[in-house]
């Protein structure tokens, strides 16, 4: 084998030094293939049933987050509406990003709150505004000039207002129903799985019990959201109940008005008080019900009965962000497998909409952060390395090898780095903390081949004309 070697090399020398060249230039195309990972699949074999199901959990619920900690002086100036318009600005613009699963705070909250029966409140909503107007243009002319009344007219308007109510009244009741029932479901599952992962070893069953634990997290969020939920729906049935109640009293004065002329200017008094109050109310629910979209609201107003739905307390799915007094955090939760130059976006956009704001230097953190930046520590590593390795063998060469091309060893060494960077690219093997070992080896046994056999072939040279 080595004398036909030998023979075609002497034979057309240039032919083999050509086809050897393609051949490097065509294995270093995969250079531009070559991946850093520091994932799953370099710590556990991809076929076995534990990342299987890790994989399946990630796919449906997202990977391991990113984490903005927001900090200020106290809880108050956290939930600020300034401080809450900073999130909003965030959120939207880091959540149609490639990568992201879900967001995780407290605009989430805001949000999730404002989709509830829009349609159906707007409807109810319009039938009192209307039923008012009538009421109000009527009470106006009997006022002034005292003329004849058309009580059907007007009856059949508080009717309808009280039928709009009472239809409120009964939609409220039937979501709070279907809410407890949903929340009495999330209280079962969170129990069977405590019990589940109360059995486990935190130790021996890590990732199973970390899998249960964030489950359990998301769950008692869920819960947390459900309570509120009932709160608000059972907040605004009393409202409609009692406004229901008015209208009644109201429809009941107006009997007595009409068959008793002279309790008129009485009635009309306790008229115009319940109207008042009535048109508070209404002023209430319409100066709020921006609150009820998707979008974060537009008034200061409505983010403060958000955030104390009661005037004094915090609403307590918001308290479950925030970590002491003077932090909360932002949970950003990526897709499964997302790529790294898609984890630079999301980390970038989060720095420049945190930028030249009271928040620019806040923390953030979590595995996918620590994970960027341990591969570009790595690939940071791994040039710095080559090139020192490059610098002190030119130095070695230069002094201890004294021969003609000297230096024709390292660029042997180099063909082979490329070819083996290469190989793994096109072979589809990344680059880990455990196959960049071979590097630094490689680099090692390769020069020190390429001195042997340099010095080797110069001594023969030197001895005689046949170098065959």
């Amino acid at each position: 084998m080595k004398k036909l070697l030998n023979k075609i090399i002497n034979n057309w020398p240039f032919k083999v030094l050509l086809i050897v060249t393609i051949g490097i230039a065509v294995i270093a195309t995969g250079i531009t293939s070559i991946a850093l990972s520091t994932s799953n699949e370099t710590l556990i074999e991809e076929s076995s049933d534990t990342y299987v199901d890790n994989l399946i959990y990630q796919t449906n619920f997202g990977t391991d987050p990113i984490i903005v900690v927001i900090e200020n002086t106290d809880v108050e100036s956290l939930l600020s509406y300034s401080s809450l318009s900073i999130l909003n600005e965030l959120n939207n613009n880091v959540k149609d990003l490639e990568g992201v699963f879900y967001i995780n705070g407290p605009i989430s909250v805001i949000e999730y709150v404002g989709e509830l029966s829009i349609d159906k409140y707007q409807q109810a909503l319009d039938g009192l505004a209307l039923g008012l107007g009538s009421i109000a243009t009527n009470i106006g002319v009997m006022i002034e000039s005292q003329p004849d009344v058309d009580t059907d007219a007007l009856a059949l308007a508080m009717n309808n207002i009280i039928s709009a109510q009472d239809n409120i009244t009964t939609g409220l009741e039937n979501e709070i129903a279907l809410m407890e029932n949903m929340k009495i479901n999330v209280n079962n599952e969170i129990q069977l799985l405590t019990t589940e992962r109360d059995a486990l070893d935190p130790v021996a069953d890590e990732p199973e019990y970390l899998e249960l634990t964030r489950t359990i997290t998301v769950l008692t969020g869920v819960d947390n959201l459900y309570t509120q939920m009932i709160s608000l729906s059972e907040n605004f049935s009393e409202g409609t109940s009692q406004t229901s109640i008015g209208v009644q009293g109201i429809l009941s004065q107006l009997n007595t008005m009409f068959t008793t002329l002279s309790m008129l200017d009485s009635n009309l008094g306790d008229l115009q008080m319940n109207l008042s109050t009535m048109a508070s109310n209404v002023e209430m629910l319409a100066a709020n019900f921006n609150g009820f979209t998707s979008q974060f609201p537009t008034e200061e107003s409505t983010v403060t009965q958000m955030v104390y739905p009661d005037g004094v307390n915090i609403n307590p799915m918001l308290a479950s962000f925030l970590i002491d007094e003077t932090h909360l955090f932002v949970s950003i939760i990526l897709e499964e497998g997302t790529a790294e130059a898609d984890v630079e976006i999301i980390l970038n956009e989060i720095n420049d909409t945190l930028s030249d704001t009271s928040y620019e230097g806040s923390l953030v953190s979590g595995k996918p952060v620590l994970n960027y930046d341990i591969k570009s520590s790595m690939m940071d590593s791994m040039k710095i390395m080559m090139i020192t390795a490059g610098i002190i063998m030119v130095v070695v060469l230069l002094i201890l090898f004294p021969v003609p091309f000297r230096l024709l060893p390292l660029f042997i060494v180099l063909l082979a780095v490329v070819g083996t960077i290469g190989i793994m690219g096109l072979a589809s093997i990344p680059l880990t903390m455990v196959s960049m070992a071979v590097f630094p080896v490689l680099i090692g046994l390769g020069i020190d081949y390429s001195i042997q056999f340099q010095n080797r072939y110069m001594e023969e040279l030197i001895e005689g004309d046949n170098n065959e």
